[in-house]
């Protein structure tokens, strides 16, 4: 030890557990600002944190530090929103980030981590973020202007005013957010609006399933169907009133739907000749079109193969969905014996 090291300060010492323990005991905010700014060692910067008093100084100090040891310890002490705000948008560390948020209260701070921590390493920082938000004006907010799907899905699911919820089941370009807007809706004349004006085909329909007005139900089915979109089979489902499905036949352009909707009838289109064949209902369902004689099967493959690791052993054919003829019968026999 050398002649100066004796009036050195105790903090100062190079035994890294003395100085430790001189710091904890300092009272000097002078004096532990300083080795919270500058010291070499985290264990000791992190040790001085601890024992700061002043905010000013604390965020100060978190606007420039990036050791995790040190920005837990600011954390602890931290009360300054912006300072914490700071932490969350910027430390490296994830779980450093996550911990800052916990102390986070101001919602418009907490809304903008929700919103703009876009790297995937950090989404576990905007959901815990969005999980604290209350006010639902900046829910709506996060919900429509979310970068992540996870935080805006919390959003939503966190929405209660109607009119959002309904904007969002219209508009929104992600079908999952819109459905899962749709399942919170329960005012009728909110509804009826996305039922009517939403973007996409499912979501119209999930809209017109919590409908009362049954009049209404099959007139948005029966346009859905006339739109011939890709949703149009699921509302030719659950559309149920003859007339207007013989209304249908009669107006629409579209032969793949008019087929669709002849079928549910008991009749088919064939595309060969253009004929609307009708069958009664004591008639055998026929494929074979009355005016052309042409075959409009539908084949789907239908198999009762057994399969195992080793081998395939079984019937698999090819069968009409409509009429059950079948063709392209074989009997597999793959593998050891």
């Amino acid at each position: 030890m050398g002649l100066f090291d004796l009036f050195k300060p105790a903090w100062q010492s190079k035994n890294y557990a003395k100085a430790e323990k001189a710091v904890k005991k300092l009272t000097n905010q002078e004096i532990l600002a300083d080795i919270a700014k500058h010291n070499s060692s985290d264990i000791l910067r992190a040790t001085a944190v601890g024992n700061l008093n002043s905010q000013s100084i604390l965020s100060e100090i978190a606007k420039s530090e990036t050791n995790s040891h040190v920005c837990r310890a600011l954390i602890e002490k931290l009360t300054d929103q912006e300072a914490l705000a700071y932490i969350a948008h910027n430390n490296c560390d994830k779980q450093v980030r996550i911990k800052a948020v916990d102390k986070l209260t101001d919602q418009k701070m907490l809304a903008d981590v929700a919103k703009n921590s876009t790297e995937y390493r950090f989404r576990e920082v905007s959901i815990e973020a969005v999980k604290k938000l209350t006010d639902q004006r900046i829910l709506a907010d996060v919900a429509t202007n979310g970068k992540e799907y996870d935080t805006r899905i919390i959003a939503i699911k966190k929405l209660t005013d109607p009119n959002v919820l309904a904007y969002i089941a219209k508009n929104d370009v992600n079908i999952n957010l819109c459905k899962a807007a749709v399942c919170k809706l329960t005012v009728q004349e909110t509804l009826i609006d996305v039922a009517k004006n939403a973007k996409f085909d499912d979501i119209r329909i999930e809209a017109t399933k919590k409908l009362i007005n049954k009049t209404l139900v099959q007139e948005i089915y029966a346009e859905i169907i006339m739109r011939g979109n890709r949703g149009f089979r699921e509302a030719l489902s659950l559309l149920s009133d003859e007339n207007i499905l013989e209304n249908i036949v009669r107006q629409t352009q579209n032969n793949i739907v008019k087929n669709e909707v002849l079928r549910k009838l008991g009749g088919f289109f064939c595309f060969s000749c253009g004929t609307e064949n009708r069958q009664k209902k004591e008639q055998l369902v026929s494929c074979i079109c009355c005016h052309c004689q042409a075959e409009n099967h539908e084949f789907v493959h239908r198999s009762d193969t057994i399969v195992t690791r080793d081998e395939e052993r079984g019937p698999r054919w090819n069968e009409c969905k409509w009429c059950g003829i079948k063709k392209d019968s074989e009997i597999v026999n793959i593998g050891s014996m």
